[in-house]
């Protein structure tokens, strides 16, 4: 018998430290199989906003924008 798989969506994909900012990943409660990208400056922000989302939760993907994000001037 199969059951249900209800998804955690408090659960923390994953958790990334650059320096002074913070990023974590969440699933999206309100689109199936994405995800959320929460940010914080923790010089500047107690608490974190979300940055934006992904439409499925790869790893990479995160990496990869997290990475540019970080080290971007602006």
């Amino acid at each position: 018998m199969l059951g249900f798989v209800e998804l955690d969506y408090t659960e923390t994909l994953t958790e990334i430290s650059v320096d002074d900012f913070e990023f974590r990943v969440t699933w999206n409660p309100l689109q199936k199989d994405a995800c959320v990208l929460w940010f914080r400056d923790t010089r500047t922000r107690p608490a974190f906003e979300a940055l934006g989302k992904f439409s499925s939760f790869d790893k990479r993907r995160v990496l990869y924008f997290v990475a540019r994000y970080a080290t971007s001037e602006s």
